[in-house]
């Protein structure tokens, strides 16, 4: 049986609902959590599919101690199956993977992650069945022409040769309405056009009498009292009647285009002395302390894994706009800065022109770009300062996530960012696919009897799917 992802788009919001509804049965108290205290819910609403990748996340993790304790390895686990559901839900509610990727688990290691276009489904107009109608990946592509539309602009019906005056044939699109036909052509350089009368007859000056048109059939015949000029088109427009015609309504096809990809493993440990754990434990408790130490690895391996989506993020960027540093003579800083917020715009002037289609969803910048964003009108800041270090949502400027990156070359630098789109969920720039959720062993030895270590691994992919959804940004 396919998953919802094999499927169309509109089945799979559909089933995303449906399994929705599943999930918040079966891990009630941490959907709930989840809905409620998600950070990044303050930027867009959670839906059907965010709650459904969670719970695929949450049931992944299941899996693992299921096979555990299969084979009597669950001790392996440490504390994880106590708090694993409650670090994989703040995880996903704090992570800024949410804002800018589409989130897609896996089922297998390799498999892949879809992204949406739109095809004609039927042939009409300037358009064939399965022409690529809107597809970012491809590039800006030629617009509708009489594909929905009833009216129907510039059809040709013959071309001028200098020395012909009948010209014969028929409509492309049957039946016509009468009243609304419209032909126009060139004589001695000078434009004369003709319109039916509604009794099958074409009038004009420059038409002859015998200028003809059966509305129901389509057959023409055009006269005129003298020849068209040498490659001159004759021209019509006209409108389909809708209510007569026995033609299928045109169809628009969503399509779901897979990208194969190959989950990467990610393994960090942590190291504690028998010293340090004999303190931690006689102040603190030993559990918090092995809590957090299991909440330290894990923030810090998904601060690696957003780190490596940015850097391919950076990579395929399409186009750079920039915003001048240094302040002219004869403005203020203030006045200078407020074009900050124009070239921001012009950046997504770039990105519809890579893609055709598209908005500004998400800042992703370094320091010197956020504290510009921050001091903009618009602004609402959102960070306490006290997430770990990495990537965290700063605030949103006009609604639009700001994801802070602090200073790091590896990744992207203090002036720059890159500006993306994410719409639905498959219709975003980038992608993360989990495969295996976080899990993380117990307390082993190391080969110093004082010291013991905890590892804690995931298993995902992250990558770019469609780049033309990506714009760079810099203050230079």
């Amino acid at each position: 049986m396919k998953t919802y992802e094999e499927l169309s788009e509109d089945f799979a919001l559909k089933e995303a609902d449906n399994r929705a509804d599943m999930y918040h049965k079966k891990y009630k108290s941490h959907i709930e959590s989840f809905e409620k205290n998600a950070v990044w819910k303050k930027c867009r609403p959670i839906t059907s599919f965010d709650v459904v990748n969670l719970g695929k996340m949450l049931e992944s993790y299941d899996m693992v101690q299921m096979m555990c304790e299969a084979d009597n390895s669950v001790a392996d686990l440490g504390v994880l199956p106590r708090i694993a559901h409650d670090v994989i839900t703040v995880s996903y509610g704090t992570s800024p993977l949410a804002l800018v990727a589409s989130v897609q688990p896996l089922a297998a290691e390799r498999g892949f992650v879809l992204f949406k276009r739109v095809l004609a489904g039927t042939t009409k107009g300037n358009k064939t069945a399965a022409d690529i109608m809107a597809d970012a990946r491809e590039g800006i592509q030629e617009m509708p022409n009489a594909y929905a539309s009833g009216g129907i602009i510039t059809e040709s019906w013959g071309t001028g040769d200098g020395s012909t005056t009948t010209f014969t044939g028929t409509a492309s699109n049957t039946p016509l309405r009468g009243r609304t036909i419209k032909v126009t052509t060139t004589v001695g350089s000078a434009t004369i056009t003709g319109e039916d009368n509604g009794a099958g007859a074409i009038v004009g000056a420059g038409f002859a009498d015998s200028c003809t048109i059966n509305v129901a059939t389509g057959a023409y015949s055009l006269t005129f009292t003298t020849a068209p000029d040498n490659a001159a088109t004759i021209t019509t427009d006209y409108q389909i009647n809708l209510e007569l015609s026995t033609s299928t309504i045109p169809v628009v096809q969503t399509d779901l285009q897979d990208i194969d990809v190959r989950a990467n493993p990610y393994v960090l440990k942590a190291e504690i002395g028998m010293f340090k754990a004999f303190k931690m434990a006689k102040e603190y408790g030993l559990q918090s302390a092995e809590d957090d130490m299991a909440q330290d690895l894990v923030n810090m391996l998904n601060v690696e894994i957003f780190g490596d989506l940015v850097r391919r993020a950076n990579t395929a960027k399409q186009g750079n706009t920039t915003f001048a540093l240094a302040t002219p003579s004869n403005i203020s800083d203030a006045d200078h800065r407020q074009g900050f917020k124009l070239k921001l715009a012009a950046a997504e002037s770039t990105l519809v022109a890579n893609a055709g289609r598209g908005t500004r969803s998400y800042y992703i910048g370094g320091v010197t770009f956020c504290e510009y964003c921050s001091t903009m009108p618009g602004w609402v800041g959102m960070y306490d300062g006290t997430t770990i270090a990495g990537a965290h949502l700063y605030g949103t400027l006009d609604g639009i996530p700001v994801i802070r990156i602090p200073a790091d070359t590896n990744v992207i630098t203090a002036a720059k960012a890159v500006i993306g789109y994410k719409g639905s969920q498959f219709d975003a720039a980038l992608y993360y696919a989990p495969y295996m959720p976080l899990t993380t062993t117990a307390m082993l030895p190391t080969t110093n009897p004082l010291v013991r270590q905890r590892a804690v691994a995931s298993w995902s992919a992250v990558g770019v799917g469609v780049g033309q959804f990506l714009t760079g940004f810099s203050i230079e």
